[in-house]
């Protein structure tokens, strides 16, 4: 499921999205089969102010971007968050909660 999408215009570029469809059956927009997992708009995103965006998870584990290196953090979350907010604290990155 796309997480840029607002039924069937993406929230990113405000234009149509080319992977859903009209379903008459429950009267809405529903996604193609062939939806990629992450679209190309999606990922190239830029992260809010003071936020770093998250690449993926892997076993309990956010890799996220800081600055032009992708760096792993331990996930505190129960969900896959798009983008972070991190904090030193003794000199290390650490997520802020």
């Amino acid at each position: 499921m796309c997480n840029y999408r607002k039924e069937n215009i993406c929230t990113v570029n405000n234009e149509k999205c080319p992977w859903v469809y009209w379903c008459d059956k429950v009267n809405t927009w529903k996604e193609l089969s062939k939806m990629p997992k992450k679209c190309k708009i999606g990922e190239n995103t830029k992260a809010p102010d003071g936020f770093n965006k998250v690449v993926f998870e892997r076993k309990g584990y956010l890799y996220v971007i800081v600055g032009d290196q992708t760096i792993k953090f331990l996930n505190p979350f129960d969900f896959v968050p798009e983008y972070v907010k991190l904090y030193k604290s003794k000199g290390e990155l650490k997520i802020k909660k």
